[in-house]
């Protein structure tokens, strides 16, 4: 789920540059300049290079938002109105992002018992049936 995270914060900045003003070129530059090192940053980094140099370069996008997000950039970068698609973009990365993580909530009971089950169990068959096998050993005759 981090990618999604990244993807999110980054969709943030850059409405927040473009409300405070900036054009699209001027805040895929101050966003690129930021020293984020995950996945998706690095991408989307490579892809802003190719693509202001006038080079057709597709950069390997993980998610269908993201590849999505490329395509709101380029058509700002053209010089088309795209405040409206970031938002409604932003708001449906955070569905995205809400619904796994809820999904992941759902799954954590199941995996939190998998220690129960191979470890917390058997220890506890040993506290019960240990003193009955020592009884045992102890009364018949070896």
């Amino acid at each position: 789920m981090a990618h999604i995270v990244s993807s999110i914060e980054f969709v943030q900045n850059f409405k927040k540059h473009i409300h405070n003003g900036d054009s699209v070129l001027k805040s895929m530059d101050k966003l690129c300049c930021s020293k984020k090192t995950d996945s998706f940053n690095q991408s989307i980094h490579c892809w802003w290079l190719y693509y202001k140099h006038g080079k057709g370069h597709r950069a390997l996008m993980q998610t269908d938002y993201e590849k999505t997000l490329v395509q709101i950039i380029k058509k700002g970068a053209e010089g088309a109105p795209i405040y409206e698609h970031l938002e409604l973009l932003e708001s449906e990365m955070l569905k995205e992002f809400d619904r796994k993580w809820r999904a992941y909530l759902e799954t954590m009971p199941f995996k939190l018992m998998i220690p129960l089950l191979f470890f917390f169990f058997p220890s506890y068959i040993i506290l019960l049936f240990g003193p009955l096998f020592m009884q045992f050993l102890t009364e018949v005759p070896l």
